[in-house]
C-alpha cells in the first residue's frame, strides 16, 4: 500500500499545481456550456428545487455529478475551485487504484508503471479543471474493475457486491456502461470455478447493481409516469449523432451542438422533449437515417473514429496540442503492443479487452469527442506498462517476473 500512497500524493501534487496555475492565469471561472448545465442542476438542489431544470423536474441527466457539485457548494467553497480540488483528489485516487489493478492482473512493476503513466498524462491532469463528470466516472469505473478482479481471483460475494455498487454509481454518473453490464455478466460466467459459485457471484453483482440504481429508477418513473432506467436522453443522443445534417464533429475532437447537428424542434410529431415518447421517436428517426442512408452513416462512423482517437483537439492552443500528443501517442502505441503481446491470455484479460472494444464501437455510432475516450486511457496505460516491463526484461533488466505465456 505504500507505493499506492506515494502515487496518490504525486498525482495529487501535479493536479493541485495545475489548479493553482489555472487560477493564477485567469482561467479560474471558465466552464463549458455542459458545465453550466451541471452547475444549474446543482444550484437547484442547493436551493431546495430538487433535481430540476427550467423550473421542471428533469430526467435528462444522471444525478451524481450535480450532487457532487452541490456537495462542495453546500460547504461554501468557491465555485469551481472546490469542485476542482475534489476532482484532483479523485483523479489521484484513480491512479492509486490503477496501481492495485495492475498489480493484481499482472504484477507490482506493471501496476507501478501504469499508475505513473496515468499520473503524468496531460489530458488526465488537465481534466481536473473541467466541470465535467469524467473524473468521477473513471473513479467509479476503476473501483468497479478492481472489485471484479478481486472477486474473480479470491472469491467472496462481498467483492462482487462492491463491484455492483461501483458499476451502479458509474451509471448514475454517466450511462456509458449500461450496455456493458451484460458483458460483465458473461465474463463472470467463464469456467474455472464451480457453476454455483459463478451464478452466486453474478447474482450478488446484479442485486447490488439493482439496489444502487433503484432509488433513481423509482424517482424517474414517478416524474415521467412510466418506468425509466437511468435517463430519458438516449434517443436524443442517438439522433444527434445520426441524422442527415450531422457532421460527426466539425471542430476535430469536440462537438459543436449548433453546427455539428440539428434537432427537430419544429417537428409537430415530436412530443415533450424529456418524455419517453420523444425518446422513442428520436430513436426511430436515427434508425431511419441509418437504414435509408447507409453510406452517409458509414462516412460518419469514420469521422467519429478519427475525432474520438485523434492525438489532440484541433482548436486547442499549441501547447495543449503538443502536451496531449506527447503523452497520448506513446501510450496508444505501447498499449496496442501490449494487447498484441497478451493475445494468448484473452480469457484472463477479457474484461479489459472487451471494455476497449465496447467503448470504440459505442462512440463510432454515438457522439465521439476526445474526452469520451478518457475512460479507456487507464486501460491503455495498463497495457502500455506491460509492454515497457516486458521490453526491459527482454533487454536483461530485472524488473518483473510476469511475461507473456
Amino acid at each position: 500500500m505504500r507505493k499506492a500512497t506515494l502515487i496518490f500524493f504525486l498525482a495529487l501534487f501535479l493536479r493541485g499545481a495545475l489548479i493553482f496555475i489555472w487560477h493564477q492565469t485567469g482561467h479560474g471561472h471558465h466552464i463549458s456550456d455542459d458545465g453550466t448545465g451541471y452547475y444549474d442542476l446543482a444550484q437547484n438542489l442547493i436551493t431546495g428545487n430538487g433535481f430540476s431544470s427550467y423550473g421542471k423536474a428533469t430526467t435528462h441527466r444522471p444525478p451524481l455529478y450535480p450532487f457532487f457539485i452541490a456537495f462542495f457548494m453546500k460547504l461554501q467553497t468557491p465555485f469551481p475551485l472546490g469542485v476542482q480540488v475534489g476532482q484532483a483528489v479523485l483523479g489521484a485516487l484513480s491512479c492509486g487504484i490503477l496501481f492495485l489493478i495492475g498489480r493484481r492482473v499482472f504484477d507490482e512493476r506493471v501496476g507501478l508503471v501504469a499508475s505513473l503513466i496515468q499520473t503524468i498524462d496531460y489530458a488526465s491532469v488537465r481534466q481536473v479543471v473541467a466541470t465535467m463528470p469524467e473524473i468521477l466516472f473513471v473513479f467509479f469505473l476503476l473501483a468497479g474493475f478492481y472489485a471484479l478482479e478481486k472477486g474473480a481471483k479470491e472469491g467472496g460475494s462481498r467483492w462482487f457486491g462492491a463491484a455492483g455498487i461501483f458499476v451502479g454509481l458509474s451509471l448514475l454518473t454517466r450511462e456509458t456502461l449500461l450496455l456493458f453490464v451484460p458483458v460483465i455478466i458473461f465474463w463472470m460466467m467463464f469456467p474455472g470455478r464451480p457453476w454455483k459459485v459463478r451464478l452466486g457471484g453474478a447474482g450478488v453483482f446484479l442485486v447490488a447493481l439493482s439496489l444502487t440504481l433503484a432509488p433513481w429508477i423509482v424517482r424517474n418513473s414517478l416524474v415521467v409516469g412510466k418506468p425509466v432506467l437511468v435517463t430519458t436522453r438516449a434517443g436524443h443522443t442517438f439522433y444527434l449523432a445520426n441524422n442527415p445534417r450531422t457532421t460527426g464533429g466539425r471542430t476535430g475532437g469536440d462537438w459543436d451542438y449548433l453546427h455539428d447537428t440539428s434537432f427537430p424542434v419544429g417537428d409537430p410529431n415530436l412530443p415533450s422533449f424529456e418524455s419517453l415518447e420523444a425518446n422513442r421517436y428520436l430513436f426511430s428517426q436515427g434508425w431511419d437515417f441509418i437504414r435509408t442512408q447507409p453510406r452517409s452513416f458509414l462516412r460518419l462512423v469514420g469521422r467519429k473514429i478519427v475525432n474520438m482517437w485523434r492525438p489532440y483537439q484541433t482548436d486547442s492552443p499549441w501547447f495543449a496540442k503538443g502536451a496531449t500528443a506527447l503523452t497520448y501517442l506513446p501510450v496508444m502505441i505501447l498499449g496496442f503492443a501490449g494487447i498484441f503481446l497478451t493475445r494468448g491470455q484473452w480469457r484472463k484479460l477479457f474484461l479489459f479487452h472487451s471494455f476497449l472494444a465496447y467503448l470504440f464501437l459505442l462512440h463510432a455510432v454515438l457522439i465521439a469527442i476526445i474526452r469520451y475516450r478518457f475512460p479507456a486511457m487507464p486501460v491503455f496505460s495498463l497495457f502500455a506498462a506491460f509492454t515497457l516491463v516486458w521490453t526491459w526484461e527482454k533487454r536483461g533488466i530485472r524488473l518483473a517476473s510476469f511475461a507473456p505465456q
